[in-house]
């Protein structure tokens, strides 16, 4: 059996694409490992370039599927074999030699054999066990790993370490010229990969859908948190019929 499997969704990420595989690649050189990737018909030449990859390694798996972030991610652990699986991001190049450190520390059990592990930005370590039990990732667009880890806080032990592994991650750059810009790079710079003019509108809404969704949120407290945190009826109004 694989021991550890790097599940990720992508599209679009031609330019970032072989830096992060790269980065993982050889972080996790002297393990039993797999790479799945569910390219969501990208149009970039990222699919070429995975395949690419799939040639040159045999334990890279490249598939596609018309899909949201968190069915990619979804699929991407159903077609996966490993003891643990390892989130990562297509659009992030990581630090090899640190992502080494935390995978060998895991693998002596020094969080604990059955212990999921979540650390700063997208990576994530999860015993499948766990990952099983929890239901896996549901099919949102965004906020699909804070849907996750919130129902794998009730069935399994977790912990949060801020220890930051990413290298260059786009959003950094931009998070660190204030709130925002962070927020204009999440609408415009990094979804415009889908979508641009009206399509792009129409994404940006479905991610706040999936966001209240993900995040539990129903139409009575959108009522409620509009009469008492004094929430723009506008606002309420529109997020009520989008839920």
């Amino acid at each position: 059996m694989v021991e550890f499997s790097a599940c990720a969704t992508t599209y679009n990420n031609a330019g970032r694409l072989k830096v992060c595989l790269d980065s993982v690649i050889k972080a996790l050189a002297n393990l039993n490992f797999e790479i799945v990737i569910v390219d969501n018909y990208s149009i970039d030449g990222t699919y070429e370039i995975i395949r690419h990859y799939a040639q040159r390694y045999s334990n890279i798996k490249v598939l596609r599927f018309k899909c949201s972030r968190g069915l990619g991610r979804q699929l991407a652990f159903e077609n996966s074999s490993g003891r643990y699986i390892i989130t990562i991001d297509t659009d992030t190049e990581y630090d090899s030699e640190k992502l080494q450190k935390i995978l060998m520390i895991y693998k002596q059990g020094k969080f604990g054999k059955l212990t999921a592990v979540k650390f700063w930005g997208s990576l994530g370590i999860y015993p499948r066990s766990l990952v099983e039990k929890a239901g896996g990732w549901r099919d949102y667009s965004t906020a699909e790993d804070h849907d996750f880890l919130a129902r794998l806080c009730k069935v399994g032990s977790f912990v949060f370490l801020p220890i930051n592994t990413e290298v260059n991650e786009p959003y950094e750059e931009w998070r660190d010229k204030g709130l925002l810009k962070a927020l204009r790079f999440n609408i415009i710079v990094r979804e415009k990969r889908y979508f641009q003019g009206f399509p792009l509108i129409k994404r940006t809404f479905r991610n706040m859908v999936d966001e209240y969704c993900a995040l539990g949120v129903t139409t009575h407290n959108l009522v409620i948190r509009h009469r008492y945190l004094r929430m723009g009826m506008h606002k309420t109004l529109l997020a009520v019929l989008l839920v």
